[in-house]
């Protein structure tokens, strides 16, 4: 699922976000994080990213 969405802020970055609020309950929380940080960092994993 967050290599989809991931890949779907390219195309529509408000409808990823929108997604992200409608399902919050029901996503998993690795989900939720890779993504976000996809959204606001451009990074699957920041951290990794630096080295």
């Amino acid at each position: 699922m967050s290599w989809a969405l991931r890949d779907l802020i390219a195309v529509d970055r408000r409808e990823v976000v929108r997604f992200l609020e409608e399902h919050s309950n029901e996503l998993p929380e690795l989900v939720k994080r890779e993504v976000t940080s996809k959204l606001s960092t451009g990074l699957k994993n920041p951290l990794k990213g630096r080295r």
